[in-house]
């Protein structure tokens, strides 16, 4: 499971055409974390790209079933009320990546049922055998 950098619009549309372009997808989980942390003594501010995402994908694609995107250096994420997708907005414009879950949507789009996220850079894998409802982020629980 090896990652691939996306580097502009040819990379883009090598993981649409890879995905189906998302056609009968879902964003099943999302992990979000950021570069700082807190010791007794201090905050350390991290490696310059503070806040990152990776979100699980799973469609109906038979070539590829499901997807990981890893979002570096992310600057705005707006979480609608996620479910099936029928069409993404996937652009790279300005040094910045956009991918929304919808088609046609533009960043600052602040409607409830539209996600998406804004970053410098993102990275795809194939993790097709990571189909079904088991969690992979990590279990719900104390600890």
């Amino acid at each position: 499971m090896e990652w691939r950098e996306i580097k502009g619009t040819e990379d883009i549309n090598e993981l649409l055409t890879n995905f189906g372009y998302f056609h009968d997808s879902c964003l099943k989980e999302m992990i979000m974390w950021s570069g700082f942390h807190v010791n007794e003594e201090t905050m350390t501010f991290g490696d310059g790209l503070p806040n990152n995402v990776r979100i699980l994908f799973q469609g109906h694609y038979k070539e590829t079933s499901a997807i990981e995107l890893l979002f570096e250096g992310v600057e705005e994420l707006h979480l609608g009320n996620a479910g099936f997708i029928y069409d993404v907005t996937f652009t790279y414009q300005d040094g910045m990546f956009f991918w929304a879950d919808l088609y046609g949507v533009k960043r600052n789009d602040n409607r409830k049922d539209v996600t998406w996220i804004a970053s410098k850079n993102i990275k795809w894998r194939d993790v097709s055998r990571w189909m079904g409802d088991t969690r992979r982020y990590g279990e719900l629980g104390s600890s």
